[in-house]
């Protein structure tokens, strides 16, 4: 399943984070088994980020 969020998603409190950064996170979060997904990704894709 994909999933397209706006850009806007990734900022919070006026801080913007890089699809890389996210990526990174989610990989982590699956190394350490606290996912509660079985694979993830971020990639930027037209006006939005997949």
């Amino acid at each position: 399943m994909k999933i397209v969020y706006p850009p806007s998603c990734l900022t919070a409190e006026g801080v913007t984070v890089a699809c890389a950064q996210l990526d990174t996170f989610l990989q982590q979060l699956l190394t350490e088994g606290d996912a509660p997904f079985a694979s993830a990704s971020c990639a930027a894709a037209g006006g939005g980020v997949i």
